[in-house]
Parts: C-alpha cells; sequence; structure tokens
C-alpha cells in the first residue's frame, strides 16, 4: 500500500468514526451550503450576513461597482499603462450595506512574475453558482468571517463568526482523544469539568482537523479587537493540542484571520473535505471559551474580565482615545487620515541590519523552523523588506535561495515547499506590512524574538547616563525634588511576594518534582518568576527549624502567604483562614532529609487514617 493510500484509508477511518457511536457525540455530516449556514445564520439576528443576489441592497452595491470599472477602463484609455487609476469608490450614500464571506481559489495558473493566480468568491444568499464555483475545486479557503468589498483583507474584516483551532498530524488514535476531551468529566468533589470546548463543527481537512466554535454573538474586528482575539484563540489551540490530540509536538499558531480549506473541496491528497455538525453542541460567548482557558489555582485566563466585557460591548478601546482627544494628541495624523483620508501606513527607514539578521536565521540549521512556519518565516523576509528598503530583486533573489532549506524540513511527503510557496509569501512586499508588529513575526513563525533596545549606537552605561541627566534637569527645571521622591518601588520578598506564594503552593502539591517548566506552565507563570521564587519552601525550612508542613484541607497561595509572613516579618500572627487546616511536624533526634520527606508524609498519612484526624 503507498503512502497516499494509507493517508485515504485514515481519512475515511476518521470518518466513520465521527459519524458512528464511538465519537460519544450526535454527528451529522453537512454540505457546503449547510456549513455556510451554520457558520454564519443566527436566529438572534435581524438580518443574514449573507448579500441576496438580486436584494436592493446588492444591485445597488453592483451599480456603483459597475460605473467604477467603466469610468476606469475610459481612463486608461487615455493614460499609460503604467500610471494608476486613484479613484475610489464612496459607498458612503448607500443607505444599507450587508456583509459577506469570502472564499479564495488558489488555482494553478501563474502570472508573468510566477505568482499564484487567485479568484475571489464573494459568497451570496441562495446562489447555487456561488458554490457551483467552490465545490470540487483543489485549493479553496474562507474564514468564519464577514467582510465589506471583494477582497478577503484584514482590512476588510468586519464580524468574526466562530474561532476555528486548526489541530495537525490527528490520526484514528489522536481524533479518540480529541473527542474524549471534549467529554465530562466528574471529579473526585463532584465537580465536572471539560478539557476543552465542544466543538460544534469538525472538519476532516485530511491529516488534521478544523475544529469550530461558534459564537451566539459576533465579534466586530477592529484592529484593537484582533490582538485580544488572537490572544483568546492562542490558549484555545493550547487547549485542544497537545500530546495526546496531536502526533505533531510543536503547536502551530494561526490569527482569527487565518482561512482555512472548505468542505466539498479537496484535500492534499486528493479526497473531498467532509465536514460534521455537533447536534449536541450550543453556542458560546466569548466569557464562557475564555473561562476555559483559566488557570485552576491563579483563575487567570487568556483574558481579563474588563477586556471581555469590552468586546462583547462592541468596540475595545484600551487606550480610551476618542477622535476629539486624537485631534488635539496627534494632529498631523488627525489631518492625514481622519481629513485627507489617507490611510497609508508612515514607515521608518530602518538600516538594512535587520534583514541581514533575519535571513542569516533562516539560512542557519540550528533554528528551530517547522513545517507549518516556513510560508510565514518567508512573509516575515518580505516584510523586513519593505521595512529596510530593500530592493524587490534582492529580495526575490535571497528568498529563493531557501527554497532547498525550506524543504529540507519537510515531514509529510505531500507538503513538500517549492518557489510557488515561496512568490506567494513575497506577496507581502508591500509598503501595507511596513508596520508588522515584531510580536506577530514571533507569534506566526515560531521564532522568538529578542528584546529590543534604542540606544542609537551607544554603548548602554553611556545610553543610561545621559538619559538620567536629562531627568534630572527636567525635574530641577520643573522645580520639582528627587525623581522618584524616595517612594520607589518596595523590594519583593518571600513575604510580600503573591508570585512566591503561587510558586510555593504549586510546590507543596508537588513535593517530589523538581520541574520548572512544568510549574511555569499550570500556573502561568514565566519560568524565570518560577526560578526566582524557587526555593521559598527550602528558606521557610531552614528558617522554621526544620518544620514540614502537611495541609489538611488543600494549600492555596494566601495560606502560604500566611506562613511565609509568620516567619519572614517580626511580629506577625497568622489568621485563622491563614491557618485552618495546616500542621507543622519535626524530626527529632534523627536525620532530617530536608522540606519533604517520604518517611515523614507515609508516616503522617497512616497516623491520620489511624487517628482519624481530618
Amino acid at each position: 500500500m503507498t503512502q497516499t493510500e494509507d493517508y485515504i484509508k485514515e481519512f475515511n477511518e476518521k470518518n466513520e468514526f465521527l459519524l458512528g457511536p464511538k465519537s460519544a457525540f450526535d454527528f451529522q455530516e453537512i454540505y457546503l451550503a449547510d456549513f455556510l449556514k451554520y457558520v454564519f445564520a443566527r436566529d438572534t439576528h435581524d438580518t443574514d450576513p449573507f448579500e441576496e443576489t438580486l436584494s436592493s441592497e446588492y444591485l445597488a452595491w453592483r451599480k456603483k461597482k459597475d460605473e467604477w470599472v467603466a469610468r476606469m477602463h475610459d481612463w486608461r484609455k487615455t493614460h499609460d499603462k503604467s500610471e494608476p487609476f486613484e479613484e475610489k469608490i464612496n459607498y458612503d450614500d448607500l443607505p444599507f450595506f450587508r456583509y459577506n464571506p469570502i472564499a479564495i481559489e488558489f488555482t494553478d495558473r501563474r502570472r508573468k512574475d510566477g505568482s499564484r493566480i487567485q479568484v475571489h468568491t464573494i459568497i451570496t444568499k441562495d446562489d447555487q453558482n456561488c458554490l457551483d464555483r467552490i465545490e470540487g475545486k483543489n485549493f479553496v479557503i474562507s474564514s468564519p468571517i464577514t467582510y465589506v468589498g471583494r477582497n478577503r483583507t484584514g482590512k476588510n474584516a468586519r464580524y468574526l463568526y466562530a474561532f476555528t483551532v486548526d489541530l495537525d498530524g490527528v490520526g484514528m488514535k489522536q481524533i479518540q482523544d480529541v473527542i474524549w476531551q471534549m467529554l465530562p468529566h466528574k471529579l473526585e468533589d463532584g465537580h465536572i469539568i471539560h478539557h476543552s470546548p465542544v466543538a460544534n463543527i469538525i472538519v476532516n481537512s485530511g491529516h488534521g482537523l478544523h475544529l469550530y466554535y461558534l459564537l451566539k454573538k459576533p465579534v466586530p474586528l477592529f484592529q484593537s479587537n484582533i490582538e485580544l482575539l488572537n490572544k483568546l484563540k492562542k490558549d484555545l489551540t493550547n487547549l485542544a493540542w497537545n500530546a495526546y490530540t496531536s502526533s505533531i509536538k510543536e503547536r502551530q499558531y494561526q490569527g482569527v484571520l487565518q482561512g482555512f480549506r472548505l468542505p466539498g473541496t479537496k484535500t492534499k491528497f486528493g479526497e473531498t473535505i467532509r465536514a460534521f455538525y455537533n447536534e449536541d453542541s450550543e453556542l458560546y460567548t466569548l466569557a464562557q471559551l475564555n473561562e476555559f482557558t483559566k488557570h485552576e489555582i491563579t483563575k487567570i485566563g487568556a483574558l481579563t474580565d474588563k477586556e471581555v466585557l469590552e468586546l462583547e460591548k462592541g468596540r475595545y478601546n484600551p487606550n480610551g482615545v476618542t477622535l476629539k482627544e486624537a485631534e488635539r494628541r496627534w494632529p498631523e495624523w488627525y489631518e492625514r487620515v481622519i481629513v485627507n483620508g489617507n490611510s497609508t501606513p508612515r514607515k521608518w527607514h530602518i538600516k538594512r541590519d535587520l534583514y541581514d539578521w533575519w535571513l542569516r536565521r533562516l539560512h542557519n540549521d540550528k533554528e528551530n523552523i517547522v513545517q507549518g512556519h516556513r510560508y510565514f518565516c518567508m512573509m516575515a523576509l518580505a516584510t523586513y523588506a519593505i521595512k529596510c528598503d530593500i530592493s524587490e530583486e534582492e529580495l526575490k533573489s535571497d528568498a529563493f535561495s531557501l527554497v532547498d532549506r525550506m524543504d529540507s524540513l519537510t515531514r509529510d511527503e505531500d507538503n513538500h515547499f517549492s518557489k510557488e510557496d515561496i512568490q506567494d509569501a513575497l506577496q507581502a512586499y508591500k509598503i501595507g506590512y511596513c508596520t508588522f508588529p515584531k510580536n506577530s513575526i514571533e507569534y506566526l513563525t515560531g521564532l522568538s524574538m529578542p528584546e529590543g533596545n534604542r540606544r542609537n549606537g551607544r554603548k548602554q552605561t553611556e545610553h543610561l547616563e545621559e538619559a538620567r541627566l536629562l531627568r534630572d534637569f527636567r525635574r530641577t527645571r520643573a522645580k520639582k525634588g528627587a525623581w522618584d521622591e524616595h517612594n520607589g518601588r518596595k523590594k519583593e520578598t518571600y513575604a510580600n511576594s503573591k508570585k512566591a506564594w503561587i510558586v510555593a503552593a504549586w510546590r507543596y502539591e508537588h513535593p517530589t518534582s523538581s520541574n520548572k517548566s512544568v510549574c511555569a506552565k499550570d500556573t502561568g507563570l514565566t519560568r524565570p518568576t518560577v526560578r526566582k521564587w524557587w526555593r521559598g519552601v527550602e528558606e521557610l525550612y531552614q528558617i522554621s527549624g526544620g518544620a514540614h508542613v502537611h495541609w489538611h484541607s488543600g494549600v492555596t497561595p494566601e495560606k502560604v502567604g500566611g506562613l511565609f509572613k509568620q516567619f519572614f516579618l517580626p511580629d506577625y500572627d497568622m489568621t485563622m483562614a491563614e491557618a485552618d487546616g495546616m500542621e507543622m511536624t519535626f524530626k527529632i533526634g534523627i536525620e532530617d532529609n530536608g522540606w519533604y520527606d517520604q518517611e515523614v508524609e507515609e508516616s503522617w498519612e497512616e497516623d491520620i487514617l489511624r487517628n482519624g484526624r481530618i
């Protein structure tokens, strides 16, 4: 049996599993028309997100578009082809406008420059011709997003209707765990938990699955919202993608604007992609999805409650700046963007060292570039080229020199990296990408980014010396005292640091573990923070004279904080709540092996069982 035949066999087995009794959910196969209906239609909405092809709104929009195209053709007859036609279509006088999903077909046809020709299809309501242009095609993607206009760009995105997690490396063993982790499980204390949200729709895309979590109310895709939504999607990906649900160790993260192959189109090995709707599922609010991401101890989720509330209310504005305030703060920007309507980003002229540094990283065999991130690594090269004023010719030469390097990272035989992939990635060589942020590049490429500094070529000591002189001069000129008014940040200690208490609580719960990475993952703290406070339990053991601490009713960071304050602060007495359920024992006259002793713990447990102490 060939490798492709193996892929097809496993693909069909996954389909049968979802439709069979072992899946534990009532999955029903749906086709493209129903898939679009489930993703976008909501009974709670006054209007469908789809434009009807014969509706008055669509005809008004179409008339404006046709008139603009006619004017462009007339203009081209009297002007040079290299000269751009700058007139924009003004839709402001239209009384109403609906937004539409957009599908993109990546055809096998190529332009003269080698880039793949893309066909954009606006998905309209009850239009079979529209579906016919999509179904059966080799490579068509769309996202659970509606757009204004005909181009599927971030600038045109209007509403997000679902979160989609792309789970790669899913075989028969993994798909069973995907379903198991969605099922409710009863804990010893009676609480019912789900490891991950129940997917409303599962799409079998070939080697993996697309898990759709449908939203009760679509979220507006203002630029400030997208950053928060991406944070939430990243944590949802962490929940769904783990060692049991994927054979691929390195998770691949995508933003909410990412498109995915549509049901009815083809997998990479030629089978028809199939979708399954979960009849047992309910729609989600952002708060419900965010609740899944909250840590068991710290209760910290991907988003704060305030951020969720702002997203659900509409527009999230972290700075709270109104247009009137923006006009006062940034008059030049206001004049250029708001008054004149010129939204073209203004760019810094950065030294080419940045571009050369990234190019060296892509050539370096020690860099951990993995399949699934190669395209974004090349796209980042294009964005750095536009940032650093590198010519398109030089960019192409450098990019195509990386084809063999990127292809050598291939793990699936049907997913080789080619010159066509390079050409597609180089479409990011546009002025609009000059402000593409560093954290987004790190997120998409999977490569860590160094912390930046801005010392203008000076050594750190020289830079800080000048900065402090300027700071003191400004304070003196303003007739103010010392810059910190002798009221600086208090030094963190075991007695006042809540992070120290969280780390110690985790160590008391996992006394035999020395894995700082697991502690950081479980608590939501960074590894440097965990390392900083790691020895809290040893320090307490020493200062207490060798006490072994037992927590009969469970350990919490607050209880640990009370214990730390008792021993690290003079004249502090623990409260009843802090001391509740805690016991301290000592080994007297015999060798003591440290803050955690297996012999002590076992004898303590036996004593509890024998005497009935709780």
